[in-house]
Formats: structure tokens, sequence, C-alpha cells
């Protein structure tokens, strides 16, 4: 598992300049307008975005039939696709929570509240997609995509300065912002848990 996700980090790498770019782009804005919605609703998408990319790479390299050619199981194969949606959403959700820390003034409790939402709205961004990656492949698989994440999207940069007022509201009523975390990761981790299977599935009577 772990040499399947740092395969994908590797092939990322050609990636990494644009994500730079768009990183630099987005937070300049957020700079510039003194808020940093802007920032956390890419890293939001972005966390969805990079396994996909690298879903495209293997596709294109004719992975999966050298993968299935060695002792390697399909299940993990898939599973190592939902890892590195995990690993990296969590690294873009730490930079959201500095984010919110220099240009927000926020608290450290509403900056890692904001931020686990943020998580929590990739992850489950990425659950929906990549079923229809296995199925469909990478081109077809980019329309479904398209469809998929417009509507978030538009909604990750719309919404941050609302999911921070809340957050604001609850630390007012000094509700527990912990039981709040704890519900989103585990709201998540069983969505991740039924994508995980619904893509094996397919994964596992596909041929190449």
């Amino acid at each position: 598992m772990k040499g399947l996700v740092l395969k994908d980090l590797m092939n990322l790498k050609r990636y990494s300049l644009t994500v730079l770019a768009l990183l630099i782009l987005y937070a300049a804005l957020s700079v510039v307008n003194g808020d940093s919605s802007y920032l956390c609703g890419l890293l939001a998408v972005l966390g969805a975005m990079l396994p996909i990319t690298a879903f495209s790479y293997d596709e294109k390299a004719g992975w999966d039939k050298y993968a299935l050619s060695m002792p390697v199981s399909r299940k993990a194969l898939v599973l190592s696709k939902y890892v590195l949606g995990a690993v990296l959403s969590f690294v873009l959700s730490a930079v959201a929570v500095i984010a919110q820390l220099f240009l927000d003034q926020a608290s450290i409790g509403q900056a890692v509240s904001v931020s686990a939402v943020l998580w929590a709205s990739g992850l489950v961004l990425l659950s929906l997609i990549m079923p229809f990656f296995f199925w469909f492949g990478a081109e077809k698989g980019r329309y479904v995509m398209i469809m998929v994440i417009v509507i978030p999207l538009v909604l990750a940069f719309t919404l941050v300065q609302q999911i921070t007022a809340f957050f604001m509201k609850i630390e007012a009523m000094h509700l527990s912002l912990v039981a709040i975390i704890a519900t989103c990761i585990l709201t998540v981790l069983a969505i991740l848990c039924g994508s995980v299977l619904l893509a094996t599935a397919i994964y596992e009577h596909k041929e190449f």
C-alpha cells in the first residue's frame, strides 16, 4: 500500500507546478481581500482533484495491466487512491488552518473546525467521483467529474464565510468543538467506506 501511494506522489510531481501556481494565485487573492475563503475553497477541491489526476496518469501509462501481473490485489489498487486522497486532504486542511490564523485572525478552535469541514467536503467529493472513474475510466469519468464538481466547487468558495460564522456562534454558545469534529470524521468515514466498497466491486469485475 505504501509503495502504491508513493508511486502516485511521484507521478504527481509533474503536476506540482500547476498546483503551486494555483496556490499562489488564490493566496494572493486572499491576501488582497483579507479573506482566506478564496484559498480555503481551492484547498477543499484540490484534495479530491489530485487523486483523480494520479488516476489519469495510471490509465495513460497502462499501469493497471502491469500492476495486476504482480502480487497486488485489486482492492489494494483501489484503496491506495483513497488513502492518497485522505493524506493530501489532511495536508491541505492544515494549510487552510494556517491561512485562517494569519488572514482572518481566527482562533485556533475556529480555524481547525472550519478546516475539518473543508477536509470532510473534499473527501466526500472524492467519494462521489472515484467509483465513476473506476467504472468509466479517466476519459469518460472527466465528464462525470465536471457535473459532480461544479456545484461543490461553487459552494466551497461561497460558503466558507458562512461556515466560519457558524463556528463562531458555536464558540459563543460554548458547544463542544471536539464533538463536532468527531461527527464530521465519523460521517466522512462512513461515506468513504461505502465508496471504497462500490469502487472495489466495480474494479473486481473490470477487464483489461
